[in-house]
């Protein structure tokens, strides 16, 4: 029984810090000002351009259609999501 106690607190603190983790990856100055999963063109061209370098893009693409930002614009006002 002790064996499963200490792999499900083991578990806790490994998503724990996983989610703090993810957390300071998603957080930057420009989702702190309009909201958490706001892009833009520019982050969109170093992905791309990340991708490409490694291979993962087999090469370059016009990313002006890849991403819409209107969306985002419609569920965020002053970088505060606005839910029913």
């Amino acid at each position: 029984m002790r064996y499963w106690a200490v792999l499900v607190c083991f578990g806790l603190v490994t998503l724990a810090i996983n989610l703090l983790t993810e957390k300071e990856d998603a957080v930057s100055s420009l989702t702190e000002e309009n909201g958490l999963g706001w892009m833009t063109g520019d982050e969109w061209r170093a992905l791309h351009d990340l991708l490409v370098e490694h291979g993962a893009l087999a090469k370059s693409i016009d990313i002006t259609g890849a991403y819409a930002d209107r969306f985002l614009k419609e569920i965020y006002i002053g970088g505060k999501l606005q839910w029913p």
